[in-house]
């Protein structure tokens, strides 16, 4: 815990602080091709602190240059951009294999908790909340427009039970 340097008293940290924390891989990226093509270690450091979620002023501070500094290499520097892009690619691939995994888990405590009679009835209720659209949710849902892509649908004139397939009614 970070102390005040005046009285060595323990700071308190306020929450945003906790959770960048609790977020932070352990192990910095690899760096790729790019080093020594014009990644500096600050500019290595910034794209660590990015990739954790922390945001410019954040990455700056831990970079030691200044958060209009890490804003120019993210939006006018190819190589820092790239490599930026290249590694949120593959964080996300990463935690988008880590998230799969844990679906079987995450079906299986339901399933235990569905299964146990004290708490079959909340189980159920959360899984309801979590997998029956809202009704507002419908409702924006059946509100289509009937024009879409170019087409006015409500120009065609279908007859469902046409089984001639020559457009016509009944005859």
């Amino acid at each position: 815990m970070a102390t005040d340097s005046h009285n060595d008293a323990p700071m308190q940290q306020n929450a945003t602080g906790r959770n960048n924390e609790n977020r932070m891989p352990s192990q910095p990226p690899a760096p790729s091709g790019f080093e020594g093509k014009g990644l500096s270690q600050r500019q290595w450091t910034a794209i660590e602190w990015l990739l954790r979620g922390a945001s410019d002023a954040e990455a700056a501070a831990a970079a030691q240059v200044d958060r209009a500094t890490v804003y120019r290499w993210r939006t006018d520097h190819p190589a820092f951009g790239l490599e930026l892009a290249r590694l949120r690619k593959l964080v996300w691939q990463q935690e988008t294999h880590r998230l799969r995994a844990m679906v079987g888990p995450a079906l299986d405590a339901i399933q235990r908790q569905l299964d146990d009679p004290r708490t079959s009835l909340r189980a159920a209720m959360a899984l309801l909340r979590l997998g029956v659209p809202r009704a507002i949710d419908l409702a924006k849902l059946n509100a289509t427009p009937h024009h879409q892509h170019g087409i006015d649908y409500d120009d065609f004139d279908y007859d469902l039970d046409d089984d001639d397939g020559d457009g016509g009614g009944d005859d």
